[in-house]
């Protein structure tokens, strides 16, 4: 998958997330759109090709988000590097598993934000049960989008542009 490919997914997911799903009543507690993306490509993807998405929409998903600038990126690219390193020993081309690897990550990463807030001394966005809510709702918003990457993932491979590796 080329690079603007995967940059102008990631965008529309975070556009997706921070207009439709509010006006779905999704406001308070929402799946994080761009996180499978991020573990998607730490899976299959070329790392700097791969690092290089993470971070920009990271810094997108900052930006959109309005809350302390960094955070996205940092857990995105944790994110991404701990599926790179899943991947090694783990077969993520199903759809169980690598939804599975969304949900735990997805979790430790909301803990991780929430710990992160309490540090800085900023209130902490939601409680337990809406943490794992988000993350529920993140891995079930996997499930349709990784087929999805996949079969971009093949496209592009057949016309000959800088694709995804199998």
């Amino acid at each position: 998958m080329r690079l603007g490919v995967a940059l102008s997914i990631g965008f529309a997911l975070l556009v997706l997330r921070s207009t439709l799903f509010p006006a779905l009543g999704f406001a308070s507690v929402g799946p994080d759109l761009v996180f499978p993306l991020a573990v998607f490509y730490g899976a299959r993807g070329r790392f700097l090709e791969g690092m290089a998405t993470v971070v920009v929409l990271g810094h997108l998903a900052d930006l959109m988000s309005g809350g302390v600038h960094g955070v996205h990126v940092f857990l995105y690219a944790v994110g991404f590097a701990v599926a790179t390193l899943a991947s090694r020993r783990i077969d993520l081309e199903g759809t169980l598993v690598p939804c599975s690897l969304v949900f735990l990550l997805s979790l430790v990463s909301s803990f991780a934000l929430a710990l992160l807030y309490d540090l800085w001394s900023l209130p902490v966005p939601g409680t337990i049960g809406t943490t794992i809510w988000e993350s529920l709702l993140t891995a079930l918003f996997a499930w349709p989008l990784l087929p999805v990457l996949r079969a971009l993932r093949r496209v592009t491979e057949r016309e000959g542009k800088l694709a995804l590796p199998s």
